[in-house]
C-alpha cells in the first residue's frame, strides 16, 4: 500500500520545507504539493526537498482535487503545509486498513507549528 501526501499551497516558503519533509520521514510513497500560484519561493523548495510541484488554479478544494488526479498512490493524504505528521502514520494507517479494508477516511494526531490556543486545541482533537 502506498501513500500519497498532496499539500495544497499558497506563499509557503516558511513552512513547505519541513512539511515534506515530515511527509517523507513518515514513509510517503510520493508528496504532490499543488500550487495555487504562490509568489514566493514555495515551488521552489518543494521540488528541492524532493516534492512533485503542479501548478492549479487557486482555493484549496481545487488544489487538492488537482493534487488527488496526480496521485498514484493507494491512500492520499492530504497535509497543510504547517502540519507535522507522526512519524508512525504511515504504518498507523496501514494497521487501520488491515483491520477495516472498506475503510474510506481516518484521522489521527498532528502538530500544527503555529501560535495560539486555537492550534493547541485543533491539535488535541
Amino acid at each position: 500500500m502506498n501513500v500519497s501526501c498532496i499539500i495544497p499551497t499558497w506563499n509557503e516558503s516558511a513552512a513547505i520545507r519541513k512539511a515534506i519533509e515530515s511527509a517523507w520521514q513518515c514513509g510517503a510513497a510520493e508528496v504532490i504539493v499543488a500550487d495555487g500560484g504562490s509568489r514566493d519561493d514555495t515551488r521552489e523548495l518543494a521540488a528541492a526537498a524532493g516534492a512533485r510541484v503542479i501548478a492549479t488554479p487557486a482555493g484549496r478544494a481545487r488544489q487538492q482535487n488537482a493534487g488527488a488526479r496526480e496521485a498514484t498512490g493507494d491512500v492520499l493524504l492530504f497535509l497543510h503545509a504547517d502540519t507535522r505528521l507522526a512519524e508512525d502514520c504511515v504504518q498507523q494507517i496501514r494497521v487501520a486498513l488491515d483491520r477495516q479494508p472498506n475503510r474510506w477516511g481516518g484521522a489521527f494526531r498532528q502538530r500544527i507549528e503555529a501560535r495560539g490556543w486555537l492550534y493547541r486545541c485543533l491539535e488535541t482533537g
